[in-house]
């Protein structure tokens, strides 16, 4: 079949449990050449999560450093007169992206794809500065990737639409005197909720025209 078809699309996101300030929300599509601009609360609670998607389904979420509450367990070696030293690092770093979250998106890629008996799909990541070990672990694997696609391609990337019916779902499905955890447990239903395999398959078919617009618009944004 055709790479793009049988692509995985993984992508992070942090999602504000408490996002807006005031009562009224912003529009869910600002007009052409409008730019709504967004408040956080700054005493809001946050989740960092990473996905992926297929034309027949969606892995697991995987909730990284960067989610409140949720310290990493990896440090971040530092070299001073005193010798070297250690902190923990924080944010998502290449050991946590190679250790956490790359085996289960893969693990979980592979059987939606073996059990459509598809035996050649590519692993979508983008250039973001932690994802090359991950490359390195897929390729030990004998697994397709594709590792130079631009981390600020927003318009290229499928897992954009995904995310932004996600965060709607959670919109309007979030409880706000919830716990973080609850929360956390309202962004996992509404994941599987927008991830149905007639969705993701329309999200994936739309690859090669997004691509088109994008090079007509010499790199701009695409009506997508």
């Amino acid at each position: 079949g055709v790479a793009w078809r049988n692509g995985l699309y993984t992508d992070s996101k942090v999602f504000y449990q408490h996002p807006r300030l005031g009562d009224k929300p912003a529009p869910y599509w600002d007009a052409i050449g409008e730019h709504t601009p967004v408040e956080y609360s700054r005493g809001g609670k946050k989740v960092h999560v990473y996905g992926g998607v297929c034309r027949f389904g969606a892995t697991r979420l995987v909730f990284v450093t960067g989610t409140s509450g949720l310290k990493s367990k990896y440090k971040r070696q530092r070299t001073t007169s005193r010798g070297t030293r250690g902190s923990l690092q924080s944010g998502v770093c290449g050991a946590e992206y190679v250790n956490d979250v790359i085996p289960i998106l893969y693990t979980d890629g592979l059987a939606m794809f073996k059990e459509q008996r598809v035996h050649s799909w590519v692993f979508v990541h983008d250039k973001a500065s932690v994802h090359p070990g991950g490359s390195l672990y897929l390729k030990e694997k004998g697994q397709l990737v594709v590792e130079d696609w631009p981390s600020k391609g927003m318009d290229l990337n499928v897992m954009e639409n995904v995310w932004a019916q996600v965060d709607r779902k959670v919109a309007l499905a979030h409880d706000p005197d919830s716990t973080l955890e609850q929360y956390k447990q309202t962004l996992e239903e509404a994941w599987r909720t927008v991830c149905t395999p007639t969705y993701l398959a329309k999200c994936v078919e739309s690859v090669p025209s997004r691509l088109e617009e994008v090079v007509k618009a010499q790199g701009g944004m695409s009506p997508h």
